[in-house]
Order: C-alpha cells, then sequence, then structure tokens
C-alpha cells in the first residue's frame, strides 16, 4: 500500500535527519540538509552511515535524548517576556531541580510528548510555550498540548511554584474537547 510506504520513508527521513543533526553534523542543520543531498537516505548509503554509530547512539535515536534540565529549559520561550523576570527566572530554577522523571512528566503534562529527539530540540524550532496570566495564586498551572502552552499564575513564591508545578504534573490529566 501506498500510504504505509509514504510513512516508512517520512519515518526513516525523521531519524536519519536526527542522525546527520546530532552525530554527523555536529548540530550544523547545513550539513544533515548537504548529507540528505549526497543520497544518505534511502538511496543505498544507508549501511555507511549506521555503522559509523555505536550501539548507545542507535539507542537514544530511536528513544530519544536522554532528558537534562537544561535541554529542557533551552526548549522554553516565555510569555510575556518582560516584566515577569522574576517569575521566569523561578520557573527556569524550578525546571533546574527537576530530575529525569520529573522532567518527562512536565514534558509530557505540557506538549503530550514525554522525551526530546535526540538533537534535544523540538522538531521545527518550535518552543514550550510558558504563560504568567493574572490569575488567582491559589490555581495550579494548567496545559494547553495541542499548542504547547502552559499557563501559570504569576506566583511570588518560588518554593510555591516549585510545588504547584509538580502537582500539576503528578496530576493525572483528564482529556477534554473544547
Amino acid at each position: 500500500d501506498g500510504s504505509v510506504a509514504h510513512a516508512g520513508a517520512v519515518l526513516e527521513w525523521a531519524l536519519l535527519w536526527d542522525v546527520y543533526l546530532k552525530y554527523l553534523g555536529g548540530g550544523d542543520r547545513w550539513v544533515a540538509y548537504d548529507a540528505l543531498v549526497e543520497g544518505l537516505t534511502a538511496k543505498g548509503k544507508r549501511l555507511d552511515l549506521w555503522a559509523r554509530l555505536t550501539g548507545e547512539q542507535t539507542v537514544e535515536v530511536f528513544d530519544g535524548a536522554s532528558l537534562t534540565p537544561s535541554a529542557v529549559v533551552a526548549n522554553l520561550e516565555f510569555k510575556p517576556n518582560y516584566g515577569y523576570d522574576a517569575q521566569i527566572n523561578s520557573f527556569k530554577r524550578v525546571v533546574e531541580t527537576f530530575d529525569e522523571r520529573e522532567l518527562s512528566m512536565f514534558l509530557r503534562f505540557a506538549t503530550g510528548i514525554g522525551k526530546l529527539p535526540a538533537n534535544r530540540r523540538f522538531p521545527a524550532g518550535q518552543r514550550l510555550t510558558i504563560r504568567f496570566l493574572p490569575d488567582n495564586l491559589d490555581h495550579l498551572p494548567s496545559a494547553h498540548t495541542c499548542f504547547w502552552t502552559v499557563d501559570l499564575p504569576p506566583y511570588q513564591d518560588e518554593a510555591d511554584m516549585a510545588d504547584k508545578l509538580r502537582l500539576a504534573i503528578a496530576a493525572p490529566q483528564p482529556f477534554a474537547l473544547s
């Protein structure tokens, strides 16, 4: 069936893109583009490409990058990015205290995806938006996974922010259409 073959080609391209970007191109997307032009896809040079990777690197390509606070923070953007400097810095510090399990829970809460790709960047330069909204400081953060957005009140106390964010990411997430 043509759609199955197309889906397989898209998956292979996405995996190979991660390989080019992370292991062969050193993060330089132009090296990855050149590699694609040179035919390092399904045109016969696949084995050469995969042979250069260690077993651990191959697992990372399929399983995603190990999560670190700095990798997650690098994929965040804050809105508004002015007037909330104390909250933005507190949020970053809170995320920097998360272990790998909590980072995965946070990403799943916010995006529906619990891992980052092997290159440690969301696809197409997309970022997870953290919005500080005037709201009751007793409210927990809320996520909009379709839009990769987390809304939270502008908590004044960092410990309070950490507690409420941990409560929100640990809570069972209902699915609702609105």
